[in-house]
C-alpha cells in the first residue's frame, strides 16, 4: 500500500535534530513558535542548497506542521 500525501522534505534524523533543538531552547527559557520553526526549516533547506517547489521562497507554510511528531 502506498503512503498518502507528498514526499517528505526532511529526513527523520533531521526532524529529530530540529525537535531536540527546540526542546533545548525551551529548557533554556527561550520557547520558539511555529514561525520560528518555519524559519529554521527554511534556513536548513537554504544551507543545504535544496529547493522545495511547494514552499514559497523555501519557507514552509503553517499547514506543513499540522501533523504531530513523536520524539
Amino acid at each position: 500500500m502506498k503512503k498518502q500525501g507528498g514526499q517528505c522534505v526532511l529526513t527523520n534524523h533531521t526532524e529529530k535534530l530540529i525537535a531536540e533543538s527546540l526542546i533545548t531552547c525551551s529548557s533554556w527559557g527561550y520557547p520558539l513558535g511555529i514561525y520560528d520553526l518555519r524559519c529554521i526549516v527554511k534556513s536548513y533547506l537554504d544551507r543545504k542548497g535544496k529547493t522545495v517547489r511547494q514552499f514559497k521562497n523555501n519557507m514552509p507554510g503553517p499547514e506543513f506542521f499540522i501533523k504531530p511528531y513523536k520524539i
